[in-house]
């Protein structure tokens, strides 16, 4: 725990979770029974500053903040956001308490991990504090599936351009401009033309998507557009893109930034990390959605080298591909693939021997999963626990619902962890299309009670 110098002198918040207090880098506040000699009781929240104390209602006490609380007396164990303390010693006399801090101290995913990233040296650091993106309970689901097993949604939907591809993107960038590149390019089914676009604007660097006609969701398309990308459509599919870029960076200076780069895989297992830090562990199973192949070959390389660290242990590994796309469950590339989850439309990934590795060294397995299987999981998921993502986000749900289902996943006593890679903002018209208009009522009372009431 640091100590109270380190509030450097100014008022910070403290949101409080369930009633209970926060211990954090740079501010502390506490809800909990002191010891004799202390001035807050049982039920104040208190905050401090370098000046002081303020106490309920903004009440100052007028000595530091050194005297509340004494480091030597506090064993604390910090999960990102949340804090877990014990305390010891007669000062503070509550068992325990799980409390939520909010603090800027972030600064983004090669700020906290570069250390842990193999990253050239000349690397500059571009950044739109990406990461850190929730891992939210999902009590409801896992109820609906059976229950007895505890069920966790990564929503990396929560990304600073609505995505997953900003972990990478971070990493991908910030190398490139260190090197001193000046253009990036990408082929793209729309979530990498719109991370790509936004950190190359963030580092003033050029960027150019390829993207396969008439292939790409609206919302994604649009971001790229707004990011100032130059937006090239190839009469052809996102394999023939990618052929594509490989050649003309082979050819021209220009940073290649899709997950064959290796320095994308680097950024992109920072959310494996972020997963064992909140539950202290690697979960059980991890689900996701499988396009390109580099998601799953990353979360791998990250889960093994947090374990090498810490310990944390390895999940088994359940990666889903759309029906219509599914290479690495037929056995052979797709030339057509087909499927309304775009950001999974790939027919032949570029890291399929390392998904498939990846799969077969953790002892789990890739499957494919419906259309209308992912899209009934979409729905569901917005509704029973308000997390609305993009169609093929909801593919490693779909796919654990088809494992249940069949006998072959038992997840009695298990705990899942599910990536859900984009936001439902992404491809919104998959909802629109089909919606039925809103009523239309007068501006009366009488007419609004008819048609909620009946």
């Amino acid at each position: 725990m640091s100590s109270g110098s380190e509030v450097d002198g100014s008022e910070v918040g403290v949101n409080v979770f369930v009633g209970t207090g926060v211990i954090g880098k740079y501010f502390f506040g506490f809800c909990v029974t002191v010891g004799s000699g202390a001035e807050a009781r049982a039920g104040n929240v208190c905050v401090g500053t370098l000046a002081g104390i303020w106490r309920g209602k903004g009440v100052e006490v007028d000595f530091p903040v050194q005297a509340m609380i004494k480091p030597q007396t506090i064993k604390v164990r910090i999960n990102r956001r949340f804090i877990k303390a014990k305390y010891s010693g007669g000062k503070l006399i509550n068992d325990e308490i799980l409390c939520y801090t909010r603090t800027m101290a972030y600064h983004g995913l090669l700020h906290k991990y570069g250390t842990l990233l193999d990253l050239p040296s000349h690397t500059r650091i571009v950044s739109l504090l990406e990461g850190n993106t929730p891992l939210i309970k999902a009590d409801n689901l896992s109820h609906q599936l059976g229950g007895g097993f505890e069920l966790f949604i990564k929503y990396e939907g929560l990304n600073p351009t609505g995505s997953f591809k900003d972990r990478g993107m971070t990493a991908a960038v910030s190398e490139a401009l260190g090197r001193g590149a000046m253009t990036v390019i990408c082929a793209s089914t729309g979530n990498t033309a719109a991370s790509a676009a936004a950190y190359a604007a963030r580092a003033g660097m050029n960027s150019i998507v390829l993207i396969p006609q008439g292939k790409v969701a609206a919302g994604k398309l649009a971001g790229a557009i707004a990011y100032g990308a130059q937006v090239i459509q190839i009469d052809g599919s996102f394999d023939d893109a990618l052929t594509m870029v490989v050649e003309i960076t082979n050819k021209h200076p220009i940073c290649l930034v899709n997950s064959i780069n290796p320095y994308r895989i680097e950024g992109q297992k920072t959310s494996a990390f972020e997963i064992c830090e909140v539950l202290d562990s690697a979960p059980d199973w991890l689900c996701l959605p499988v396009g390109n192949a580099g998601n799953i070959t990353s979360y791998w390389a990250g889960f093994k080298q947090y374990n090498q660290m810490k310990s944390t242990g390895l999940p088994q590994v359940l990666g889903v591909q759309a029906a219509g796309a599914a290479p690495l469950v037929s056995g052979h590339p797709v030339e057509n693939p087909e499927t309304v989850a775009t950001a999974i439309r790939i027919g032949k990934p570029a890291r399929g021997e390392q998904a498939l590795q990846a799969a077969e060294e953790s002892k789990g397995r890739i499957i494919a999963a419906t259309d209308a299987q992912i899209l009934n999981m979409q729905k569901t998921l917005a509704k029973l626990e308000g997390i609305w993502v993009e169609p093929a986000s909801a593919a490693g749900l779909a796919g654990l619902a088809i494992e249940i289902t069949n006998g072959t996943l038992n997840p009695n006593g298990k705990r899942v962890v599910a990536i859900c890679t984009g936001h439902g903002l992404k491809d919104p018209e998959i909802i629109t299309k089909d919606m039925q208009k809103p009523s239309i009522v007068p501006p009366k009372l009488e007419a609004l009670e008819e048609v909620i009431l009946g």
